[in-house]
């Protein structure tokens, strides 16, 4: 019993150190509700599944910082506290991802915020990348590329058909169905492990194997995204 919520305090430990070399690194808030406010859900399943989505987000984060400049913008209504479930962009913070030459925003990098779809429809992808200068109100012209992390409360699961479909229904909503035409620059995620593109991020392991599904729905599977773990890229 003492181990039962190990990978629990990990991931927290990862988190807090993303967020120090973060704030290192970019224009950040010197508050420390970025992370604490992620340890207040009573239901233990809900809280293991936001903070590995919380993990995801700043594990991208710092690893798009060897290559650009990172700026926090602060929410109207929330300040630096992110959403715990969808919420509106003008409320919560985001990361203005900029060129380390000329300062300029490149792309915005957010966390769980709702976007307007084709159907007049919400979508929330838990991570979304918009185009630069979108504005407080994006909607699926403003985003490019979508992840969204689907937790195994079993590290051997697989994602789930439902899972796979639900972010398929999101790339087809948000418009995002063509492959990029452009590509962010990585530090860790390339080659084999490149992350371009739409993605299911996963510690557990991808639904299918057979890349021609995967381009068929525009998506890559990323299994075995956790700590201490080598990612595989399927798609």
């Amino acid at each position: 019993m003492a181990n039962k919520y190990k990978d629990i305090d990990d991931r927290l430990k990862e988190i807090k150190d993303y967020a120090i070399a973060l704030r290192k690194a970019s224009r950040w808030s010197n508050s420390n509700e970025t992370i604490a406010h992620i340890q207040t859900s009573n239901n233990e399943e809900t809280k293991r599944e936001y903070i590995y989505e919380f993990y995801c987000y700043l594990r991208i984060l710092k690893d798009l910082k060897a290559n650009y400049d990172l700026e926090l913008v602060p929410g109207e209504k929330h300040g630096v506290l992110f959403p715990k479930a969808p919420g509106l962009k003008k409320n919560y913070p985001y990361f203005s991802i900029k060129s380390k030459k000329s300062g300029k925003e490149k792309f915005q990098l957010c966390n769980g915020i709702k976007i307007k779809g084709r159907a007049d429809e919400d979508s929330a992808p838990d991570i979304s990348f918009l185009n630069k200068n979108a504005d407080k109100t994006p909607d699926f012209n403003d985003v490019f590329m979508i992840h969204d992390a689907k937790f195994k409360h079993t590290d051997s699961k697989k994602v789930a058909d439902s899972e796979f479909a639900k972010v398929s229904y999101m790339i087809k909503n948000l418009d995002c169905e063509i492959p990029l035409s452009k590509s962010i620059k990585f530090n860790e995620f390339i080659n084999d492990i490149d992350i371009n593109g739409n993605c299911i991020l996963t510690n557990g392991f991808a639904f299918k194997t057979n890349k021609n599904h995967h381009k068929l729905y525009n998506i890559k599977e990323v299994e075995q995204f956790d700590i201490n773990k080598t990612p595989k890229v399927i798609g």
